[in-house]
């Protein structure tokens, strides 16, 4: 009776593992689904069926066994039997999970590969460098096939003589190439320029297996790089003409100053002699007003020139109201006959950090109102300071200047009436290099109830 337990036992637990076994291959073709060796693991797995038949007819029979000896020999080797299978079925599953991870993997790997932009070519290491491997990148690249490039050398497509023939570099490993300037020949005998890099491949062993080499077409950032230099050398050229250009105005400046200095200086001694007989002449003040007008005209020309190019201006301290005076009485016959009177509320004791080209701000300004603001009958020069600005108003009563023309004017060549020929419309563009060159602003702005504000503004320090 204790035979025939133990022989039930054995065989219930040869069942067990079976059953485990089965579950085990159901998992197994849920992996290789499709795959061809599909229908011999479902006749596996059905045999298995009928092993765990055949274990329960053999319960069946050991019961009431006269033979207790032979019950427990057969119930162990039964059990022996189905670790077996179990073990089998174990094994089988996870040898073929890890081909089919490593099948998928190889794949996905191979995908990256096939969708690389750039040529990648593996080497196999030897005397020759055989080819094992080249992406889609390589064949378009070259034009071969890829039959034509599997288990060819390296030297096909680096030439027979090139220093960068791994096979004949195994000397000095371990070999590391980054962005080599190279070429590659293509199977229409065409050179083409590549950006070289190489990398070694390692074995499962640890032991170098040979090269991945990725070449980066180089000929568009080849063609760019020589456009670049032509650019270049053009601007540099350019550059340099214009440096001759700037010396030969500057030198043409000085001369023409010079020349109209003589017949100035002239003019000016002259105006001193009539003063001399009547210096309570008006006229004769005006002209000799005028006379240092110009001169100090020609002395800016040089000043004049760095403000087009928008250079900066060296500051001094000076005083706002003796630059502006002489300004206004070279203009007063002109606001005489146009019937503007001119108030100026400009303290006399105003100073700021500027320049005497500063004067050709004010006669733009006065200009253009003794030209264009004849209606209004009254200019109002005044100053404002805030924040560590000051800001000089030229105000008057004639015409609104549009809101979308206040900033045109400012602009060279630009005049706010169409048809009239005043000038070239330098003046005021001339005022905002001005402005500009001694860190300040100008601009215009309405004024109340009709006008124009036309102002200069400027930092204190």
């Amino acid at each position: 009776m204790k035979a025939e337990l133990i022989a039930t036992l054995l065989i219930s637990a040869g069942i067990v593992f079976l059953l485990f076994a089965i579950l085990k291959t159901r998992r197994l073709l849920a992996l290789i689904k499709g795959n061809k060796f599909e229908r011999s693991w479902q006749i596996h797995m059905s045999l298995m069926v009928l092993f765990i038949l055949a274990y329960f007819i053999t319960l069946l029979k050991l019961s009431g066994s006269t033979h207790p000896e032979l019950s427990i020999i057969i119930g162990v080797i039964l059990f022996m039997g189905s670790i077996f299978v179990w073990l089998v079925e174990m094994n089988g599953y996870r040898t073929i999970k890890e081909l089919f991870d490593t099948a998928v993997s190889k794949e996905y790997v191979e995908n990256i590969v096939q969708s690389m932009a750039d040529s990648l070519i593996v080497v196999q290491l030897d005397a020759e460098s055989l080819i094992t491997t080249v992406n889609a990148a390589t064949l378009e690249l070259l034009g071969y096939s890829e039959s034509d490039l599997i288990g060819a050398p390296m030297s096909k497509i680096l030439g027979e003589n090139h220093d960068l023939n791994l096979g004949q570099r195994q000397e000095i490993l371990p070999i590391k190439i980054q962005n080599e300037e190279t070429q590659y020949r293509s199977k229409s005998d065409d050179l083409i320029p590549v950006l070289f890099s190489v990398s070694e491949v390692y074995n499962l062993n640890g032991s170098l297996d040979g090269f991945i080499i990725v070449g980066k077409d180089f000929r568009k950032l080849k063609e760019a790089r020589a456009a670049l230099e032509a650019s270049e050398t053009k601007h540099r050229n350019l550059s340099n003409e214009l440096a001759q250009s700037n010396t030969l105005k500057d030198l043409l400046l000085d001369i023409i100053t010079h020349d109209i200095k003589n017949p100035v200086g002239v003019i000016q001694g002259m105006t001193e002699l009539l003063a001399m007989d009547d210096g309570e002449d008006e006229k004769i003040q005006l002209l000799s007003d005028s006379t240092e007008r110009l001169l100090q005209v020609l002395k800016n020309a040089t000043t004049l020139s760095k403000v087009a190019m928008h250079e900066s201006l060296e500051k001094e301290d000076m005083n706002i109201s003796e630059l502006l005076e002489p300004v206004i009485r070279t203009f007063q016959p002109s606001f005489e006959r146009a019937g503007i009177e001119v108030v100026n509320e400009i303290d006399n004791k105003l100073m700021i950090l500027g320049h005497p080209v500063i004067e050709e701000v004010f006669t733009n300004y006065l200009s253009n109102a003794a030209k264009y603001a004849t209606t209004g009958k009254q200019l109002n020069i005044s100053h404002e300071i805030t924040d560590g600005w000051i800001i000089i108003n030229f105000a008057d009563n004639g015409e609104t200047i549009k809101e979308e023309l206040r900033d045109k004017i400012f602009i060279r060549s630009v005049q706010l009436e169409e048809g009239q020929k005043r000038g070239r419309g330098l003046g005021l563009a001339i005022v905002k290099y001005i402005a500009e060159s001694l860190g300040g602003e100008v601009g215009v702005r309405p004024n109340d109830p009709q006008g124009n504000i036309f102002y200069i503004k400027l930092p204190l320090e």
